[in-house]
């Protein structure tokens, strides 16, 4: 899935691409979100991983376009989980979030903890 190919600025689906002989791609991490960290995530003692990738057209004199910069203020990993669940919680209360709750129930919900980082 494109959102889990993060390590390269080329997703593996090139309908979502842009074409790599006409771009040059930049990508920063403002923390690296390697699996043998997943503790520090968990835990939260690491902030939510966060990415940059800017996407520059090989022509000259042509201007790189960015994705958002990362926030200044960053929430550790297990922070912006808890706030994620509060948020989730507050949503089903609402008429929206009862008609997605009867429409996924065929869904199993599994325990964030069998999730990476424990954030998604």
């Amino acid at each position: 899935m494109p959102e889990k190919d993060l390590v390269g600025c080329w997703p593996l689906w090139p309908q979502f691409a842009p074409d790599e002989l006409r771009y040059r791609c930049r990508r920063e991490w403002n923390h690296d979100p390697g699996l043998d960290h997943a503790d520090d995530f968990r835990e939260g003692r690491a902030p939510l991983p966060c990415w940059r990738t800017c996407w520059t057209p090989m022509s000259a004199g042509a201007e790189e376009h960015c994705t958002a910069a990362c926030p200044e203020e960053q929430l550790t990993a297990r922070d912006w989980r808890s706030q994620w669940d509060r948020d989730l919680e507050s949503f089903y209360l609402t008429a929206e979030g009862e008609e997605f709750l009867e429409v996924s129930r065929f869904v199993r919900a599994q325990a964030k903890e069998k999730f990476i980082w424990n954030v998604y």
